[in-house]
C-alpha cells in the first residue's frame, strides 16, 4: 500500500510525507489486526474519510519521560491547538509529524481519501455482483469518478 503512496506530492508542500503515510496505515493495521490486505485498503480509506481532524492519530499514548524534551500536547503548548491534522509519532519525544498541513491541503487530502473510499465501495459492489474486474500491475481497473458523480 505504501508504494502507490509514494507519487501523493510531498510533506515540504504541506502534504503527507512517507512517515505520515506509514503511521496512518500502522493505526489502521492496529484497528484491524486480523484483516486481509485486500480488506486493509478499503478500511484505510473508509477509517480516514470519517476520522474527525483535528483529533490526533495515536498508534500508542503519549508518554511523558520528563527528559526536558517538548512534547507535542495542545493542553501546554498553544501552537499545537493549531495543527489541523496531527499524525503523532509513537517515539519520545512524541511530536506532530504533519504540522506543516494547511487548511487547503488537508481539503486535497480528504478529497483524496473519499475518491478511494468511494472506488474501494464500487470494487467491492463489483466482487460481490461475481463481476470479472481486471488486475493489471496489482491495480484494479475502475473507471475514473469525477466530483458530483
Amino acid at each position: 500500500m505504501l508504494k502507490y503512496l509514494k507519487y501523493f506530492p510531498c510533506q515540504i508542500t504541506g502534504f503527507l510525507g512517507g512517515v505520515n503515510w506509514a503511521l496512518l496505515v500502522a493505526r489502521v493495521c492496529q484497528l484491524y489486526p486480523n484483516a486481509v490486505p485486500s480488506m486493509l485498503v478499503s478500511r484505510f480509506f473508509r477509517v480516514f474519510t470519517q476520522w474527525q481532524w483535528p483529533n490526533p492519530v495515536m498508534l500508542c499514548a503519549i508518554e511523558n519521560d520528563d527528559l526536558g524534551f517538548s512534547i507535542w500536547d495542545p493542553r501546554k503548548n498553544p501552537r499545537d491547538r493549531n495543527h489541523l491534522m496531527p499524525i503523532i509519532t509513537p517515539a519520545y519525544p512524541c511530536m506532530n509529524s504533519s504540522y506543516n498541513v494547511s487548511t487547503s491541503t488537508l481539503r486535497v487530502i480528504m478529497e483524496q481519501f473519499q475518491f478511494g473510499n468511494k472506488i474501494c465501495q464500487v470494487s467491492i459492489i463489483l466482487y460481490q455482483k461475481s463481476c470479472m474486474i481486471d488486475i493489471v500491475h496489482g491495480m484494479v481497473l475502475l473507471p475514473i469518478f469525477h466530483a458530483g458523480n
